[in-house]
């Protein structure tokens, strides 16, 4: 048997290392502070063309030094380019969002919503890939989808859900307006018009008052259940929030509801201002149609418009508190969804100057105005900053940067995986083999963590090295890491991050599946690409993780099984170096079987670069 392996390359000078890239991201300096504002016209679009000069700024009520002001456009873009099949790496990825969808099951109308679903996926179709979403009902334990990258995904749940909460089931004869105003406010003269309508033409003491305990029993039951599930659904949103500020990124949780009843003096809210802050969340909101009434009902509520306005006002006093707006949809929420996509589509960065007074670590007020006629500013009314000189631990960055579900990077970092069989024909060897730039910190300590996941859901293997220098004589270079595990066959998703003593973080995502390639009898490991002199052998191999040759020569390596050992011994194996995937080989060798066990061949071959130039 006859195989040919095909090595596509990124061909560079043999021992010249690749220039290093500035990074792109910005990174505020210990005697300034770094805020996100929203700025918009009347129809949400956001203006570009601001200046330092067009805002002011207030710490407390005192102004502050605005220092720059950077405006951010997060418009779709249609060059987000793909993933190399070989490798992942945080280079050159564009700005992403993270963005949860909130769905509010308890206040929309039961078998309802699928219309406004609908349009929200609508909405996930119009995002950059870079853009992670996410999926959450409440009331509820958990998420449905965490932020992911996998919008198809998020799309598939939002077809799966629809509506529940209830009508009651005496037939709307009493509106959640007067059943507020009875049940809170004892008011008589709302009470006496519910009886005059409800209880008309009941004349003998025992009927009317057996309508008057009904209509009671229904006030009470009304009430009960519109606060009931109003509240519910807030400390659900309380909980999310809280989960949210585990990580410090800005998040925008857009909430679908047909509305909330809320204590009319606020105090089912007092914690969204503060708690929205601390997590960097914007709260925005789409809000459904709500009749007030269903077939199943005798008729509509008497209170049907009141009722309305009641739900509208509490969810705007909720949105409002969390920096965010309201866009009803009365019709379709395809416009409502298409204003939210205006709004979120660029926004500025501000720096300013704190007083020693604003660096304690606790809350402060701050309020962003603009001097442009009609502008609205949406900035959130709280922020905090550490003292000055106050610093992470490396373990404490590591474990954020983990947790964060946006890609790092301040600095560059590459990752691939490779597959073999394991010590046992069920499960797979895979050797994680990461490239760490150093052009930005030639010589310093860093820590390294990853996990892997399935794909599933479920953690199959994690680790953390909390102190990795480079070798004598390497500073400067990229650095190197190699692990493996061993897994199950299945597909998984690694994550590796990186950070350095001064907090530069790097993080790295990769999809892979654990898995040898079948060919007749023979099961094939992947082929790996390394740099001569590292010997033979898997186990002593440095792999090449991008393709990019720097030596002067390249080590393919490659492991084939199979229990039918005729087959083993008859096999060769060849190969071509080419351009790109359609090429035609530039350089070809015979690969040369290096080790051998029962049922295991190891093969390896050396190729000359200067051949290929």
């Amino acid at each position: 048997m006859r195989l040919t392996l095909a090595a596509l390359l990124s061909l560079a000078a043999a021992g010249q290392a690749p220039q290093p890239q500035a990074p792109t991201t910005f990174r505020a300096t210990v005697d300034v502070v770094a805020v996100d504002v929203s700025v918009i016209d009347p129809q949400g679009r956001p203006y570009t063309d601001l200046t330092v000069d067009d805002f002011s700024l207030k710490v407390d009520g005192r102004a502050r030094r605005i220092r720059s002001a950077e405006f951010v456009s997060l418009r779709r873009l249609d060059d987000d380019r793909d993933e190399p099949a070989t490798y992942s790496s945080n280079a050159g990825r564009t700005p992403g969002r993270l963005i949860m969808l909130v769905i509010d099951q308890a206040n929309i109308r039961k078998g309802t919503g699928k219309e406004a679903f609908r349009a929200a996926g609508k909405f996930i179709d119009s995002l950059n890939r870079s853009d992670r979403v996410a999926l959450q009902i409440i009331p509820g334990t958990g998420p449905m989808a965490e932020f992911t990258a996998n919008h198809a995904l998020v799309k598939a749940m939002l077809d799966r859900v629809v509506g529940q909460a209830v009508e009651a089931d005496h037939g709307g004869r009493v509106g959640i307006s007067e059943s507020i105003a009875v049940a809170e406010r004892n008011d008589e003269y709302v009470w006496q018009g519910i009886l005059e309508r409800e209880c008309m033409g009941f004349h003998d003491t025992a009927s009317l008052q057996d309508c008057r305990n009904k209509v009671g029993v229904e006030v009470r039951e009304v009430y009960a259940r519109s606060f009931a599930a109003s509240r519910m659904s807030l400390m659900s949103l309380r909980g999310v929030i809280d989960r949210l500020a585990l990580t410090p990124e800005p998040k925008t949780l857009v909430l679908i509801s047909e509305g909330l009843v809320v204590d009319q003096e606020a105090n089912d809210l007092t914690w969204v201002g503060p708690r929205t802050s601390a997590a960097r969340v914007s709260l925005y909101g789409i809000r459904l149609s709500s009749p007030g009434y269903n077939a199943t009902m005798a008729r509509t509520s008497p209170t049907r418009e009141r009722d309305q306005s009641l739900l509208a006002q509490g969810m705007d006093l909720l949105v409002g508190l969390g920096r965010g707006a309201v866009f009803p949809a009365a019709v379709t929420a395809d416009a409502s969804f298409s204003r939210l996509g205006i709004e979120l589509s660029g926004y500025y960065l501000l720096t300013f100057e704190p007083e020693p007074v604003d660096r304690d670590g606790k809350n402060h007020a701050i309020a962003v105005s603009v001097g442009r006629k009609g502008a609205v500013v949406r900035a959130r009314p709280q922020f905090s900053a550490e003292p000055v000189g106050s610093v992470k631990a490396s373990d404490d960055l590591l474990t954020e940067t983990m947790r964060s579900s946006l890609v790092a990077s301040d600095f560059n970092l590459k990752v691939t995986t490779l597959s073999y069989r394991g010590e046992t024909d069920e499960r797979i060897k895979v050797i994680l083999s990461a490239e760490i730039d150093r052009a930005f910190n030639p010589s310093g300590p860093l820590s390294l963590a990853y996990t892997i996941v399935r794909s599933g859901g479920g953690l199959a293997w994690a680790d953390v090295e909390k102190t990795i220098v480079p070798a004598a004589g390497q500073e400067g270079r990229p650095q190197h890491y190699l692990s493996a595990v061993v897994l199950d066959p299945g597909a998984y998703v690694i994550k590796i991050a990186v950070v350095d003593e001064l907090g530069r973080r790097a993080s790295v995502e990769r999809a892979f599946d654990a898995k040898l390639t079948a060919v007749g009898q023979i099961r094939l490991g992947d082929l790996m690409l390394a740099r001569s002199g590292a010997g033979a052998g898997a186990a002593r191999l440095r792999p090449v993780v991008d393709g990019r040759v720097e030596t002067d020569s390249l080590i393919a390596y490659m492991e084939i099984y199979s229990e039918a050992e005729p087959q083993l011994e008859t096999a060769t194996l060849r190969v071509e170096i080419a351009r790109d995937e359609d090429g035609r080989a530039v350089e070809a060798a015979a690969m040369v079987f290096a080790a051998s066990t029962k049922g295991t061949r190891a093969a390896q071959a050396s190729v000359p670069m200067a051949l290929l130039r």
